[in-house]
């Protein structure tokens, strides 16, 4: 594994290449990432600053794609004052409606945040890497992080049925990942957390008094 380093404002920090893998998203394909050494303690302000670059957090790891001949994997910003929901947007914020949301700080994680994240590893992706999902597993994916972190839970009928993980930044949020309940009555829970999730960051500001 050799030493890396993106051209970015960023250059005092240091970053390593992995070597080529399989890729887990396109079949044939070899994939690399580069990762910040994990011996930086970073604050926001430089987490910020390396997701503006295509910088993702997972844990404590902060990485992104670097592949040799690849650039299929692309990182989405979206500017919420101009954002307009599609139609398949609009019909899963209207089918939904009896949903109810909560924001929580990730370090408050409980049982039912986790059982969620079993159940979603073991039937979704019990093909992956991550199979067998675990405690500790969780822990240092979810709850564990460098910054602001917190839960957006989707609640039905009392039981939790949703959950996307999110970085608070300066300027705006970070998606790190989200879990939804194998059987939703058929809801799209993808699109209306989407949809959701921008609505909300327009209340960023607020969140800094909420978790």
């Amino acid at each position: 594994m050799k030493s890396y380093q993106p051209k970015s404002l960023l250059n005092d920090l240091q970053y390593y290449i992995t070597p080529p893998h399989d890729c887990s998203y396109l079949d044939n394909k070899s994939a690399r990432m580069v990762f910040l050494d994990p011996i930086h303690r970073i604050d926001v302000v430089t987490l910020s600053e390396l997701s503006r670059v295509g910088f993702r957090r997972s844990g404590d790891f902060v990485y992104r794609p670097e592949c040799h001949l690849c650039r299929q994997c692309l990182s989405c910003r979206v500017p919420v004052q101009e954002f307009k929901m599609n139609s398949s947007q609009k019909k899963a914020w209207k089918r939904n409606q009896d949903l109810q949301m909560s924001i929580l700080p990730t370090s408050q994680a409980t049982q039912q945040h986790y059982d969620l994240y079993e159940r979603y590893i073991n039937e979704r992706h019990s093909d992956g890497d991550m199979y067998p999902a675990s405690l500790d597993q969780f822990e240092k994916f979810l709850v564990h992080s460098c910054t602001e972190s917190f839960f957006i839970e989707l609640w039905k009928d009392q039981k939790l049925i949703g959950v996307s993980t999110c970085d608070l930044m300066d300027d705006g949020l970070s998606a790190v990942y989200m879990m939804c309940a194998e059987k939703t009555g058929g809801f799209n829970l993808v699109n209306y957390r989407h949809s959701s999730g921008v609505y909300h960051e327009q209340e960023t500001e607020d969140l800094h008094r909420r978790i």
